[in-house]
């Protein structure tokens, strides 16, 4: 606050260093609860949340929101399943009837979404840098982001369909560029440089970037 003691900081610390701890530990912890309205991006693009129960009210109004194909699709989906999200546009409709599964929900919808991306984009890259991969896995690890082993086989954090499309080619080509180069040594910079120029400001990014639920 305004005209408050620093030298009083130290011994506030002190004193409250139970409380601090304890409400840095859950501003962590705590995932932000996903609710109607919400927006989300999904490679840099923002996709609104729409949440319905799985009720015949819930079908007219997706219907209504859908072109003649995914009307069948949308109705399909919910009325054999009490959980599913589907992408209509630049929606993400839920269709559930418990807001606890949510998160899980909505990871699962991003998974599956991402395997398919990835594979996508990391063929176009192998066949661009002429170096072909193993196999591709998806990942949910808090601090990497992509991995590439001996064998040839990489792997990728499956958020990374949440941060933008030239991130993800970043981190693809940076792991492709480690099938020829196990390193960071001056050739795999020399390769990364010739397929990512801006490597360098899309790292910076991606260690901006923060998770969004």
């Amino acid at each position: 606050p305004y005209r408050f003691n620093l030298s009083r900081i130290p011994r506030f610390i002190h004193e409250k260093s139970d409380w601090l701890v304890k409400n840095i530990k859950q501003s962590q912890s705590s995932p932000k609860k996903i609710k109607h309205g919400d927006c989300i991006k999904v490679l840099g693009y923002d996709h609104e949340i729409k949440i319905f129960p799985v009720t015949a009210t819930a079908t007219n109004k997706a219907k209504a929101r859908s072109s003649k194909k995914e009307k069948v699709k949308l109705a399909k989906s919910y009325r054999t399943e009490n959980g599913k999200a589907v992408f209509n546009g630049y929606e993400i409709q839920i269709f559930t009837n418990s807001n606890e599964n949510l998160t899980n929900l909505l990871e699962d919808f991003f998974k599956k979404r991402a395997k398919k991306y990835f594979t996508e984009r990391a063929d176009y890259w192998s066949e661009k840098m002429q170096l072909n991969y193993n196999r591709l896995t998806l990942r949910s690890q808090k601090t990497r982001w992509g991995s590439c082993s001996r064998n040839g086989n990489i792997n990728f954090n499956w958020r990374l369909i949440l941060t933008t499309k030239p991130i993800l080619d970043s981190v693809i080509i940076h792991e492709l560029a480690h099938i020829k180069h196990l390193n960071h040594g001056k050739q795999f910079y020399t390769l990364l440089e010739t397929f990512c120029p801006d490597h360098k400001l899309l790292t910076k990014q991606l260690a901006k970037w923060k998770f969004p639920f």
